[in-house]
């Protein structure tokens, strides 16, 4: 976990309390195309939509109970792995149509947003998510494109790890072991489940969909030659006082890889990157793709998971 604008431990009191954030576990957003993981994910899993149904995206504009949803593209016909390669809009509010409101919240549930992870670290936010007794007329449409939910950056990479990891939320370690000097060691983690999400055939088929989206789709900047890669990019408008701005976005990208053998998740959040760089396929990608490479170059266990 890293976050920016950081500090110098050893002269804290030069920078500002904000600065002290361990921004990862205490920030909270609206995660904007991420968090169409979970639509994708509830629709898979009650198999609401098959991978060959086509939904009309509309030319790029939606009419939902008077409320207009717009697409950053004019698309026509899409297919369900086309809609979350090319990140639609209209096409993700319309498969959460047909898998209704209760459906969608019990799968954001099960992945854990609305809830604190159990990490050690003080501070946790644990999101919001409403309870469907508490949502609007338009609220399916607006929670399955990542708004009217906040969530922090480790929910996203837990989330994104039960993906990966074929159906299981895991309860977060931050430290995992210490040894002593004599060699005694006095704490070591277990992994913990915390409970399964989904089957791993729904998994395995969510994450065909998220490879499409950095081969052919939105975050082409986040792959890595050579390696299969899974994520989703997400722009979202920031809201402020009065409503959402036109100018002020969140950024992100979550993802793994290898795809075929996950070993590693990253969440890449940029917070207000600057004008004309504000899409996550801009900033957030190609941050994952840094950080990612160093990795492995530094790291053998990861090459003796053979590349593609």
């Amino acid at each position: 976990m890293a976050s920016l604008p950081d500090y110098d431990p050893n002269e804290s009191a030069r920078y500002p309390r904000a600065s002290f954030r361990n921004r990862a576990v205490t920030d909270q957003f609206e995660a904007g195309s991420t968090f169409k993981l979970v639509a994708a994910a509830a629709a898979l899993s009650h198999r609401s939509v098959s991978l060959q149904e086509e939904f009309n995206c509309g030319n790029g504009s939606y009419d939902f109970r008077g409320h207009t949803i717009e697409d950053w593209e004019k698309f026509g016909l899409l297919t369900f792995p086309q809609i979350i390669q090319n990140s639609s809009n209209l096409g993700i509010v319309k498969i959460a149509e047909k898998l209704g409101p209760r459906h969608l919240y019990t799968t954001g549930r099960k992945f854990g947003f609305g809830t604190l992870s159990g990490i050690t670290f003080p501070g946790e936010a644990k999101g919001v998510f409403k309870p469907t007794d508490f949502w609007s007329g338009i609220s399916i449409a607006e929670i399955s494109i990542g708004y009217e939910v906040s969530t922090t950056s480790l929910q996203l990479a837990l989330a994104y790890g039960a993906v990966a990891n074929g159906g299981f939320l895991m309860k977060p370690h931050i430290v995992e072991k210490i040894v002593h000097p004599s060699g005694n060691v006095s704490y070591e983690a277990e992994p913990t489940v915390v409970r399964r999400v989904a089957s791993r055939e729904v998994m395995a088929e969510l994450t065909g969909m998220l490879e499409l989206v950095v081969s052919k789709g939105t975050a082409a900047r986040a792959g890595l030659p050579g390696w299969n890669v899974a994520g989703k990019t997400g722009t979202a408008k920031k809201f402020m006082a009065g409503g959402y701005s036109e100018r002020r976005f969140i950024a992100s990208f979550a993802g793994f890889f290898p795809a075929n053998d996950p070993q590693l998740a990253g969440v890449i959040i940029v917070d207000e990157p600057r004008d004309g760089l504000h899409w996550g396929s801009e900033t957030s990608a190609p941050v994952f793709n840094s950080v990612m490479k160093r990795i492995i170059q530094g790291d053998n266990s990861i090459l003796v998971h053979k590349p593609i």
